[in-house]
Order: C-alpha cells, then structure tokens, then sequence
C-alpha cells in the first residue's frame, strides 16, 4: 500500500490557514499500486518519491517527472536541476549523469500514466469524499460555486476546483494553477489537499480544454453528474461535435450505481436525452427546466431587475422562493441546476435555499460592479459572438434604458447600462 501523509505545513492564504500534506513512496511501491505495466525499468526502484509533475517548471525535490511528448523532452533538463529523482516517459530517454534522477520508467501509454500514478501516489482521495462532477458549456462555473455553497449550507466541509481557483473548503483557497481544472495531476493533489483539511465533497469542473479523447479522468471517482447544456459552435475546445459530446458524456457513463450514483440533467437542452442515458440506466436521474412543468425541478414564476433575481421553484418536495444576486435568465438555469442536485442528495430546502442565496456573484459572470456610480456596470467573460450576443439579450431582459458595450481584453464583455 502507498505510504500516507507524513507531515504538514500551515500557509496562510487570504486570511484562513490552510495544511498542506507530504507524500513519500517508493517508486517500487507506486508502480506496484498503480497496477501499471511498464515496458522497462531502470535504475533506483527504491527511490522515494514525494510527488508528481509534468511540468518541468513545477517540479521539486523528491518529484516523479512524467515526460509527455516534444514538450517534456526539452523540460528534462530543467526537471532534473530542479530534484526529480524519477522519470516517466514512453520512449527511451538518457538520463546517464544527471544530477538527482535514479530512475527511468518506460511506459506504452503515457496518458494512461499521467491518471493512474498521481491518484496513486496521492492516495485516491476521491474515494474518501462525495464528489460533483459538473460538465457543459455555458454555466458551469457558477453552477459549481451555488453546488458548493448549499453543500456547506448543509455543514458539509466542501472544496472545489474550477477555472476560478481551488478551496480546501469556505473562503480558504489553495495554491493552485490557474488550469489546474484541467490538469490531472494538479487536481489529484488539490483533492488530497483538501480531505487532509477536513473536506467531505468535492466540487470540480470539468472542463473539455486539452482533455484527451478518453474524457473525463477515470481515476476520479465521482458521485453525481451535472449537465449544464451544451453549445458547440465550429471546432470547439479542438474537437469535433461528437469528440466534444463524448467527452462530456465520459463523466455521466460513470453513473453506475443505484444507490450511490445520481445524474441531474436540463431537459431545455436538446442533448439532455444523450446524457441521461449514459451510465447504469437503473441510475436516477434528477431533471430540471425553465418551463417544462414535467421537470422534477421547473420555475413557476420569476422577476428579473438590473440588482437581483427573484425565483420561484418547484421541486418534489415542495416550493422554495429564492432571491439571488445572481443575474439574468441564464443564471435562474444555474439556480435550477443547484436545487436540482440539492433534490438528488436529499438536501433540507432551507439548506438549498440559504446556500444559493449566500452567493452574490461570480467573478466575470454577469458580474454587477457597485462602487455608487450613477449607472450600472456588469462585467463577463464572454468568449465568443455567440455568448456576447446571449449576454446582451439577457441584459435587455433586466430594464436597462440603454446599453454600451466595451470590449476589453481576453474577450472580457463591460456592459455600461
């Protein structure tokens, strides 16, 4: 069995103290572990190893190296002047006179080792927490902030990680690159990072930037899939049509279990039957929809305004009237898909609707600047023609008696209203 936790630091980051767990295992004991089979070995198998990186800049002493392609080549250098002791890669690479590396490790599928030895070596914390899964294109972000929020309303310690940051749980962010959402490695740790800090779920993104055509990591061991709604304009994200809803769909055809496994689902979306369908088909499924009454989670009345969203919501289990700062129409698709995974656990409804409510908004998603000026000001990341035309129609929605419209950088949308 790969060896544990072995000490700790305390950092202070934005104010909370955060722990930070150290990992030490052989190498032997890894690849024992890991069940992976590698094509040679050479060199040190007993050399002890305190992480894993693939990129050579992020490397520290002790660290596994996993050398992916032109690019980890050239990062070998770097790697070893930084304290790899190990090296991974799938094809043969001299590692003779090098400064700390003892051990080469050749591998047949490198993607294959980039998701099995970090959850390896980090002791697969998914296994230990409840962990979220939320997928789609528009919406995720902020579905995952609202998920996260009503789970802790329920006092559930929860972490995250997404495209705006990592928690342990609460306010209490973790150091985390700013792809980490996307990065196997990176996400392994984050999650040992946060049940070593007392977190019992976990919210993560899932993101379809770089992923590889196998999808979502397999080595995570998710409970409950959410889908957002799917948008695929062109050559999205690199992929075709069907690449890009397959990737999705990797997450959901993990909901096998009956008793453990739940899948939540807009039924607005016209992909919603596809994703419902992956998986165990024994496997709940959670729907919820703007209009359509036959959802188990639907709007039956809303008011939107330029400083808040009044919704009314009917759920199985009765009707919850929530007011969020949150807004425009597609944000009240965002509040649905929260209650909806609030009615998947069984969630208490003043729960779901105090942790929706506590959210006031999400950085650079339809985000309301107030600093008292005499006109409003609302900043998001739309990427795309697409989804700056979708954000000024729901601004329309909100009464303003005019808009301007900004276009800054990184295709951030300012709406001067």
């Amino acid at each position: 069995m790969v060896a544990g936790w072995i000490t700790a630091d305390e950092v202070g980051l934005e104010g909370a103290r955060v722990r930070y767990p150290a990992f030490r295992v052989t190498l032997a004991e890894l690849l024992d572990e890991s069940k992976l089979v590698p094509v040679a070995v050479t060199g040190d198998q007993d050399v002890a190893l305190a992480g894993v990186q693939r990129d050579a800049s992020l490397v520290a002493a002790g660290d596994l190296y996993v050398c992916v392609g032109e690019e980890g080549l050239a990062g070998l250098t770097e790697a070893d002047k930084r304290g790899a002791v190990a090296v991974v890669a799938d094809q043969t690479v001299d590692i003779e006179g090098t400064l700390a590396c003892r051990a080469l490790v050749i591998v047949d599928d490198i993607t294959a080792a980039l998701r099995m030895l970090p959850a390896c070596l980090y002791r697969r914390p998914s296994k230990d927490m409840a962990v979220i899964g939320v997928a789609g294109t528009d919406g995720v972000t902020t579905t995952a902030h609202l998920v996260r929020a009503m789970y802790e309303a329920m006092g559930v310690r929860t972490g995250m990680v997404g495209v705006l940051g990592a928690y342990a749980f609460g306010n209490n962010k973790l150091d985390a690159q700013p792809d980490a959402s996307g990065d196997p490695i990176a996400v392994q740790r984050l999650m040992a990072t946060m049940l070593y800090n007392g977190a019992e779920a976990a919210l993560l993104e899932v993101t379809t930037d770089g992923m590889p055509s196998s999808g979502v990591d397999s080595e995570i061991d998710y409970d409950i899939a959410v889908l957002t709604n799917v948008r695929h304009a062109g050559d999205e994200a690199g992929m075709t049509y069907e690449e890009y809803m397959n990737s999705m769909a990797s997450l959901f055809s993990r909901m096998v279990d009956p008793e453990r496994h739940r899948k939540v689902v807009n039924i607005d979306d016209p992909s919603a039957p596809f994703f419902a369908a992956q998986g165990g088909q024994d496997v709940p499924v959670v729907t919820y929809s703007f209009e359509n009454k036959k959802a188990d989670v639907h709007t039956l009345k809303y008011q939107l305004s330029l400083f808040e969203t009044e919704v009314l919501v009917q759920t199985p289990h009765g009707i919850l009237e929530i007011s969020s700062g949150l807004l425009g129409r597609d944000n009240i698709y965002n509040i649905l898909a929260s209650v909806a995974v609030g009615v998947a656990v069984g969630a208490p409804l003043e729960d779901i609707v105090k942790g929706i409510e506590e959210v006031d908004a999400i950085p650079g998603r339809c985000e309301l600047i107030d600093e008292e000026q005499a006109f409003g000001v609302i900043v998001d990341h739309a990427r795309t023609p697409e989804s700056l035309s979708r954000l000024l129609d729901g601004v329309k929605e909100l009464g303003p008696r005019r808009i301007v419209t900004g276009i800054v950088l990184s295709s951030i949308a300012s709406l001067r209203l």
